[in-house]
């Protein structure tokens, strides 16, 4: 990690409710990679499979009486199961302000550029620079 990474990271440690990020991914291993990296960092992560649970699930944590914690962050993948991701990302910005990181495995800079005409405060090709989305992360949920 970097010195700047380790810095904000100690920082969410020692606060009693660091930021919430939720990673919307179909492929179970990345889920985990992304909620292993995130969580030493000291976040909370939630994690969900698919665009309609993700929309489930921020809709349930808008009610001001809800258990469930709207996140700081969105991290989602465009390409899931059952639905367009633009799709599930128009959605998300309607119900929300939060910021979304977009990720696309098809590399082509008209999907990066619909991603952030739709509202994503970024999109990241797949493989994912790790330390990239790592430093976007922080600094967005610094600002949340």
């Amino acid at each position: 990690m970097t010195p700047h990474l380790d810095r904000i990271s100690d920082t969410f440690l020692e606060t009693s409710n660091p930021p919430l990020v939720l990673i919307v991914e179909d492929d179970p291993d990345l889920r985990e990679l992304l909620s292993e990296q995130l969580e030493a960092d000291g976040f909370r992560v939630a994690v969900i499979g698919d665009g309609a649970m993700a929309l489930d699930y921020l809709t349930t944590a808008l009610h001001s009486n809800s258990e469930v914690d709207l996140p700081a962050v969105v991290v989602c993948d465009l390409a899931l199961p059952g639905s367009s991701g633009f799709e599930i990302l128009s959605e998300i910005l309607e119900l929300t302000d939060l910021d979304v990181i977009a990720m696309t495995a098809y590399g082509d800079p008209h999907v990066h550029t619909r991603a952030r005409q739709l509202g994503a405060t970024l999109s990241l090709d797949k493989p994912l620079d790790m330390m990239s989305l790592r430093a976007a992360v922080h600094v967005l949920a610094a600002r949340a």
